[in-house]
C-alpha cells in the first residue's frame, strides 16, 4: 500500500495505491449505488467510487489505486 498527499494553496489531492499479490480478479460493472440497497454488504466499491475523484485498477485486476481531490 502506497499513500501519497499533495497540498497547494485551496486544494489538495490524496492518493492510495493497494495492491494485492494474488492472481487478481475481472470486476464486473455495477450500477447499484450504495443508497439504493438495502443490503449489509457489496456496497463498499460503489460507495468509494462516489467518494473519489477517480478509482482506477490495474489489468491484472490485482491493483488499484483511488484519488480524493478537493
Amino acid at each position: 500500500m502506497s499513500l501519497h498527499g499533495e497540498q497547494k494553496t485551496g486544494s489538495g489531492r490524496i492518493r492510495i495505491k493497494v495492491e494485492d499479490s494474488g492472481p487478481g480478479f475481472k470486476r464486473k460493472e455495477e450500477s447499484t449505488s450504495p443508497d439504493e440497497s438495502d443490503t449489509p454488504s457489496g456496497r463498499g466499491i460503489s460507495l468509494v467510487q462516489q467518494l473519489c475523484t477517480s478509482l482506477d485498477y490495474n489489468e491484472r485486476g490485482n491493483e488499484v489505486e483511488a484519488v480524493r481531490s478537493w
